[in-house]
């Protein structure tokens, strides 16, 4: 009936020197013949019935938490068809998928609260589209390789806009800005400065889903 519970172990140094090595070991058991229960008081339960229920919200916490943190198809076939899928950033695209990347026509919602609607070729915005900034602002033209690329209208909160040919995102070739009182500033533009007037461009039409935009030429 004797369990080993306590051993005492006893050291003695050695003469001119630091080692320690067993001189002799002594060992001490006890026995209890019947069981021994600790018995809980109501506070105490009430406690621990609180600290469980407060780990396992911080577990489930955590664990949605990485659950939004991580990317993912939310719904529909994200690899070749429709679906929604959601980066780890907040950004979220709804639209068509070709071979797991955005390709087709599709809404792209940014984490920032920008929202483009419109064409995408391997991932990137390629096409006609229109960009919608949180700030205000709006685009609607054609982009290359997420860039303003060909004709476009940049439209600002206060209704000033420029109508005329985008080079990797910014004003380069002919065009007019329009500002809030009716003035115009028409002519050639450099890396989004304007040089000076030229003579006025022929027009072309590109329409979108729900409008027609007239750009210059």
């Amino acid at each position: 009936k004797c369990r080993n519970i306590w051993t005492f172990r006893a050291f003695a140094t050695q003469p001119g020197g630091m080692d320690r090595r067993p001189k002799c070991e002594v060992i001490l058991e006890c026995a209890l013949s019947e069981p021994f229960h600790i018995r809980e008081s109501p506070r105490r339960r009430v406690m621990k019935t609180y600290l469980s229920l407060v780990v396992g919200c911080l577990l489930l916490f955590s664990y949605n938490t990485h659950a939004l943190a991580t990317d993912g198809c939310l719904q529909g076939d994200c690899y070749n068809g429709q679906g929604t899928y959601r980066w780890a950033s907040g950004n979220e695209y709804t639209g068509t998928f070709k071979n797991g990347r955005r390709d087709g026509k599709g809404i792209f919602v940014f984490a920032n609260g920008d929202r483009y609607l419109g064409e995408f070729r391997d991932g990137k915005r390629t096409g006609k589209g229109t960009y919608l900034y949180s700030g205000g602002s709006k685009y609607v033209g054609e982009y290359v390789d997420n860039h303003r690329e060909g004709f476009g209208v940049y439209t600002l909160p206060n209704g000033a806009r420029y109508e005329g040919e985008y080079r990797k995102g910014i004003k380069n070739g002919y065009g007019k800005f329009i500002f809030p009182d009716g003035s115009v500033k028409d002519g050639l533009w450099k890396d989004n400065s304007f040089v000076g007037p030229s003579e006025g461009p022929k027009t072309r039409s590109v329409r979108f889903p729900r409008n027609t935009i007239t750009f210059l030429r």
